[in-house]
């Protein structure tokens, strides 16, 4: 859906980052730091098709709300896939959305022997 008039300009099949500038949602806010997520994921698709053009189309689109008072996320799901074929922006953003900083990487929890009763391991 390209419309002049509504300001639907971005194509999903665009291999060029679009413009960031005056975007006030989720997403663009993912994007900024590390712009190189785009072109990681401008040429993947889901299993049934589903483009990152397609996901983020709505986010780059849209401009913010006139008083300032609802912030959109700015990304759509096209299909359960998208949420892993895209990880790399969906997990940042469902992370803002629920007000979360960007997480750091954990470290992986101590390993259990499995010959180890459950009631012998420190608590």
């Amino acid at each position: 859906y390209l419309c002049t008039e509504k300001g639907a300009l971005f194509s999903p099949e665009s291999t060029d980052l679009p413009d960031l500038t005056g975007l006030n949602n989720h997403l663009a806010d993912c994007l900024r730091p590390d712009p190189a997520v785009f072109f990681r994921l401008r040429d993947r698709r889901t299993p049934s098709g589903v483009t990152f053009g397609e996901c983020i189309k709505p986010g780059i689109d849209h401009a913010p709300c006139p008083r300032g008072t609802f912030r959109p996320c700015g990304l759509v799901a096209g299909d359960e896939s998208c949420y892993g074929t895209f990880k790399e922006i969906f997990h940042p953003v469902i992370a803002a959305l629920r007000g979360e900083k960007r997480q750091q990487k954990m470290a992986p929890a101590p390993a259990r022997s499995p010959a180890t009763p459950r009631d012998k391991v420190d608590a």
